[in-house]
């Protein structure tokens, strides 16, 4: 088992990207019930609600309304796993840090939300943080299966919010 010091956390898993990629248009990435919380958080029109979505992101602090924290934490987590894990460019992760830890055999271990509160952090990635992990068993395994094929080695901590 890997110890916390075999983690590595990325400051940035850009979720602002994520937000104009292919994985925003995912219907499964908005379900019926995030949609209702987020239109009474907003407290607006049924199709306003993506473009408040949108907006509200680029407000910093966001996060001290407890309404919106809950309304958005779901969204956030698949909408970071999934740019994580499937936005690719020639096969390979759209994030660099990912990029770089994944082609060094690590695994995308956990995802953290609103783990970065600063000004940075909170424009960057709306807060939002991945450790990864190296476990001395698998790297070498990580690292075949990802440059034969695009394999992403993902617990569950980031599996959990695929869609």
């Amino acid at each position: 088992m890997a110890q916390d010091e075999d983690k590595a956390a990325d400051p940035d898993p850009d979720v602002r990207k994520a937000s104009h990629s292919s994985a925003f248009g995912n219907d499964e990435l908005f379900v019926e019930d995030d949609l209702a919380n987020l239109q009474r958080a907003f407290n607006c029109e049924y199709d306003e609600v993506l473009s408040k979505f949108l907006n509200v992101l680029d407000e910093p602090s966001w996060y001290e309304k407890e309404v919106l924290v809950s309304a958005m934490h779901p969204i956030l987590m698949r909408l970071a796993a999934q740019y994580l894990v499937n936005e690719k460019r020639r096969g390979k992760p759209l994030d660099g840090v990912a990029k770089f830890h994944i082609r060094n055999g690590a695994e995308m271990y956990r995802l953290n939300f609103l783990a970065d509160k600063s000004r940075k952090g909170m424009q960057n990635s709306a807060g939002m943080m991945i450790n990864y992990r190296y476990e001395p068993e698998t790297i070498e395994k990580n690292f075949v299966f990802y440059e034969a094929n695009g394999s992403i080695a993902v617990k569950d901590g980031v599996a959990k919010w695929l869609t």
